[in-house]
């Protein structure tokens, strides 16, 4: 018969051995896989020429297109997750995404439309998603990598004034009326140019009504009729659709992985951006300590141009995460 003594000593063995199981079990739960496969994805501003198709999706308004503007809307969220889909089905577990300016908007509506998957699957109808897991599989890998978003468009709206009202309408106007007038067999090249010769006079004529424009309900005015009336010309743009500025609400707390984000003092072609940038950051740092706010100094670099600032934060951000 055992002993008080032996029964105690092999009570306090098999604590011992539930203590470390149970420790070893929960060491497993937070510890993150090392990434096997990792893809380095790049997400394009508007009407980006050179896209290279071998480093992200080409969106529809892509290389002067600007008969196809869509934006951060449907038809570009349906290009970048159908790109994503396809790395993660060839292995990829991680995957470190660049978006740049309009670039940064398609991805934020992207993340929000896989984290909302299952309230409105029929969104994702035409594109490679079929399942809750076909979404979370690509979030996963996201945030098994690392984001970088630079010099976000966030809403339509918050475009400089007369800048922004040139953007949404006499690009749009120029491009529609080009393709129309341009035979097919001359190519996009040729029709992009042709887009420019239009662009130039109605730029002009823009400059001089908006010059003029005071009051920031007329400035609202002008912006709903380029983004309700004159850019869903295109047939590609919903102006229901969610905004990035919105989007941010959806994916907040969501997402763990480093993340480095990139703003311009003073943009010159997007307005608000020290108050929508911070609100993608406040976004964003829920449940994360690991993301990083780099600011191009005014005077060193606006939309069009990067700064040293934000070059050398970009290389320091590659090279630590082997970019």
């Amino acid at each position: 018969m055992p002993t008080i003594l032996t029964v105690t000593i092999m009570l306090l063995l098999n604590t011992c051995m539930c203590i470390q199981e149970i420790s070893a079990h929960s060491h497993k739960q937070i510890e993150s896989p090392t990434p096997k496969h990792q893809e380095n994805v790049y997400f394009h501003g508007y009407s980006e020429m050179g896209v290279d198709p071998e480093k992200g999706p080409v969106f529809p308004d892509s290389g002067g297109r600007f008969w196809n503007t869509c934006f951060y809307t449907q038809p570009a969220v349906h290009e970048a997750v159908n790109y994503l889909k396809r790395k993660v089905d060839g292995g990829a577990d991680a995957i470190h995404l660049y978006a740049k300016s309009c670039g940064a908007g398609i991805a934020l509506n992207l993340l929000a439309k896989l984290i909302d998957y299952e309230k409105d699957p029929d969104y994702f109808n035409g594109t490679e998603i079929k399942s809750k897991e076909d979404a979370q599989k690509i979030l996963d890998a996201i945030n098994n990598g690392t984001i970088h978003l630079s010099i976000p468009l966030l809403n339509l709206k918050h475009t400089n004034i007369p800048k922004g009202v040139e953007w949404g309408t006499y690009a749009v106007i120029a491009g529609i009326s080009a393709k129309c007038v341009m035979p097919d067999n001359l190519g996009t090249l040729a029709t992009a140019l042709a887009t420019l010769a239009i662009a130039g006079p109605l730029s002009v004529v823009t400059n001089a009504i908006t010059k003029r424009v005071s009051g920031q309900s007329v400035q609202d005015g002008l912006f709903s009729l380029a983004e309700r009336k004159i850019i869903p010309l295109t047939g590609n743009f919903d102006p229901d659709h969610i905004k990035p500025i919105d989007a941010i609400k959806i994916i907040e707390g969501k997402f763990t992985c480093q993340i480095l984000i990139h703003r311009c003092g003073t943009d010159l072609l997007l307005s608000h951006q020290e108050e929508d940038v911070a609100k993608v950051v406040q976004s964003l740092q829920v449940n994360n300590d690991k993301v990083r706010v780099v600011v191009s100094p005014t005077g060193k670099g606006f939309h069009y141009m990067d700064s040293n600032e934000h070059r050398q934060a970009e290389e320091e951000f590659k090279k630590k995460y082997g970019l």
